[in-house]
């Protein structure tokens, strides 16, 4: 094995957390994200279904419009014009080009709202499949049982003192987007030298 030597002067720490704690925005059914839109968000029926709409334009691979969304054509009109990525989301922060999504967790200025962060601590980009439901939050678990009839306490009665973790996932649960398992892994490098970090990250399956 090769040994790392971290020059005099510099810190290093290395953190190695799961990435798939998050729901995969890119990859979610209409569905689900109309009801999470309704319930955790609190958003009205018809901006939940401009949102969905606009967001499955955005990343489809045609220019065709949906009846709540917006394609190339209206970006066109933007100042500057834009096309539309007619593919994933790179990152969130990309959301601040999509109509209806720059008026509601985005301020005037472009910067992220709190309604962005709610959005931040739920979804993800960073990878396309099923939760593992043995990091993720409550709100996350809580926002993907609301389009299914379980919830976090069925997911998780049989843990106990024993076996505080989930080694699969319970019948009634099953099929429901979530595992108990982890299959993408964030890893972190930061190296310090005085107050500026140099900060290197790697998703590993």
């Amino acid at each position: 094995s090769s040994k790392v030597v971290i020059p005099n002067g510099w810190t290093a720490s290395i953190e190695i957390t799961d990435a798939t704690d998050k729901i995969p925005l890119n990859s979610i059914e209409e569905a689900r994200l109309n009801r999470i839109f309704e319930e955790t968000f609190e958003f009205d029926f018809g901006t939940s279904r401009e949102l969905s709409s606009t967001l499955l334009d955005w990343i489809d691979a045609d220019d065709t419009r949906r009846l709540n969304g917006y394609e190339t054509e209206e970006y066109l009109d933007e100042n500057p014009p834009y096309r539309a990525a007619n593919a994933p989301l790179q990152t969130l922060e990309e959301l601040r080009l999509l109509k209806v999504w720059q008026d509601e967790f985005f301020d005037d200025d472009g910067k992220p709202n709190e309604l962005y962060t709610l959005l931040a601590s739920i979804f993800t980009v960073a990878y396309q499949g099923e939760i593992n439901a043995n990091v993720a939050s409550r709100d996350v678990i809580d926002s993907i049982s609301l389009e299914d009839d379980w919830f976090q306490e069925t997911l998780f009665e049989d843990i106990d003192d024993e076996t505080p973790y989930l080694k699969s996932i319970p019948d009634s649960a099953a099929g429901k987007f979530v595992s108990s398992e982890a299959r993408l892994l964030r890893i972190t490098v930061t190296l310090n030298r005085g107050s500026v970090p140099l900060i290197l990250q790697a998703l590993v399956e």
